[in-house]
Parts: structure tokens; sequence; C-alpha cells
């Protein structure tokens, strides 16, 4: 959970630019300070090899939608979507603070057809995975408060196999490692299991001394 109140609109579009180019996007412009330019806040380059020795390019057009009382609505989507034929994109991604109903969720399903590019959203909890993820090297520093009574914010740290790192309140950081990979949404449910385990019981822990 993340309170967006604490973070302003351009400092938003600083965050979404900098976990643009923390997904390797390249040749990023920023637009917001100017007002945008048709819901355009950002344009990015992707540079992909999908087999050896081929590279493929994408041009990627970004709104960033920081709301904090309202929510963003099937007009406000159709507006962005319809500004960004004129500018040719590859693919569009929405940024919000929030969380997309499912009607907004099935009219984007519905309408992609309509479009020649492809229609991509990063909703809060992307958000949270992606801050998470990066955390060190964000110069925009967001607090993230996970929900009473649940650690939801687990994510892989490569290349040290199945280790899992979580951010806890009061800890600079926790990892948990996992012998056997079940695949990460089922590794996840196990370690809350296992942390909601820990909370309601006595646990006794052993520290492996090396010198001995």
């Amino acid at each position: 959970m993340i309170d967006w109140r604490k973070i302003s609109s351009v400092e938003f579009e600083e965050l979404c630019y900098e976990l643009m180019e923390l997904n390797g996007f390249k040749n990023i412009k920023w637009y917001g300070k100017g007002g945008g330019d048709k819901g355009r806040d950002l344009t990015a380059d992707k540079y992909e090899e999908p087999i050896g020795g081929i590279q493929k390019h994408s041009k990627w057009i970004v709104q960033c939608k920081r709301y904090i009382a309202a929510s963003i609505t099937k007009s406000d989507i159709d507006a962005f979507l319809c500004a960004a034929r004129e500018h040719s994109p590859n693919s569009v991604l929405i940024i919000l603070t929030g969380t997309l109903s499912s009607n907004v969720k099935d009219w984007i399903d519905i309408v992609r057809r309509e479009y020649r590019f492809e229609i991509y959203t990063w909703e809060e909890k992307d958000l949270q995975r992606e801050i998470a993820r990066h955390r060190k090297s964000l110069r925009i520093k967001v607090e993230v408060i996970p929900t009473p009574g649940e650690v939801t914010l687990f994510y892989d740290m490569p290349p040290s196999g199945k280790t899992y790192m979580c951010d806890v309140p009061g800890l600079e950081e926790l990892g948990f490692y996992i012998m056997n990979d079940y695949g990460s949404e089922q590794n996840a449910r196990w370690l809350n299991k296992l942390v909601e385990y820990i909370r309601h019981n006595e646990i006794d822990f052993y520290v492996e001394d090396d010198e001995q």
C-alpha cells in the first residue's frame, strides 16, 4: 500500500520515467513539465532480440495517471487511446496509482481489436512490484506500507536462485530461501503461510556457527 498523496503529480511522472528506464527502455522523453502532449506523458523505445542476431524495435507511448480520490474511467482511457493514434506507436502503457474496475478491464479487452497498437496497463500492484524490485536504484523514494497482517511484496532476487526478499516495517531487509521451487505464485502463498505461522506460534530458531 502506498500513500500517493505524499508524491506530487510531477514526482509520479519522474517515478514512471525511472521505472521505464530500469526496465530497459531507451530514448525516454518526458513531456510532463510542459503539460503533456494529448496525454502523452512519456515516449520511449524498446529494443529486444527475439532470436540471436535479430533486433526488434518498438515505439511506446506512456500516460501516467496519479489518482487520489477518483478512479480512472473508460472515457479517460478512450481519450488517450484515440489521441495515441496520431503518434503511430507500437504499444501504449497506462500507469495508474489505483486498480481498474472489472468493467473497465473487460472494456479494454474488447477495444483492443480497434487499435493497431498493443495496450498495456500498470496498476498499483504492478507499481508496488516494480518499486520493490528497483527500490535501491530509485531516486524518487516511495514508502511502501504492507497491509496489516499480510506480507505481500515478495519478489525474486536474480541470480540468487529462489531467494525471495520482502518489505516488512521495522526491518531493513528480510529474505527467505525456497529449497523446492513450486513457481512464484505458489512460493509466495507458502511464504505467507510461514509468516502467519511464525506470527501466531512460539518458534525456536537456531544459528549455525561457522567457526565450530
